[in-house]
């Protein structure tokens, strides 16, 4: 075992394909298995309770990366394109997103294309001041990513 303040490794002497060493790295909190980097931590997260991103303010673009957590906060500061990073090809994979207007509101917030399937609700987010916009997705493993957008009435 070889260890340091940011990852623990742990090798399973050549018993699953030689020299591959499962791997959790504190830095990026996730969990490895040599080549297969992000199926094991998608597998945890979904069994094992979920960690809450908190983007805090945002008005620049962002990536919402999905090997961290599957539930996002967000409060719009300014104008930006929202888009899920790190999806695994293969593997269906959904999530939450929690967008809220500042106390000024008036920003255009919009999801990348690869939201590419709107669903029943609403495809429009509201930018007016302390709206709250949950935004449910559905990623299936290949080329679609699956949306509704419902208001806080």
């Amino acid at each position: 075992m070889q260890s340091s303040n940011r990852e623990i490794l742990f090798n399973d002497d050549g018993t699953i394909a030689g020299d591959e060493a499962l791997t959790w790295d504190k830095t990026a909190e996730t969990l490895r298995l040599g080549l297969n980097t992000d199926l094991i931590t998608s597998w945890f997260h979904g069994r094992v309770g979920q960690y809450i991103k908190q983007h805090g303010n945002i008005n620049a673009n962002v990536i919402l990366n999905m090997s961290l957590s599957s539930i996002h906060l967000l409060t719009a500061t300014g104008d930006f394109e929202m888009r899920l990073g790190n999806l695994v090809g293969g593997y269906a994979m959904s999530g939450v997103i929690l967008l809220t207007m500042d106390g000024v509101g008036g920003h255009t917030v919009t999801l990348h294309a690869d939201f590419n399937v709107e669903l029943n609700g609403s495809d429009t987010i509201d930018n007016s001041a302390g709206a709250k916009n949950f935004i449910a997705f559905m990623y299936d493993g290949g080329a679609n990513i699956y949306y509704s957008i419902t208001n806080e009435a």
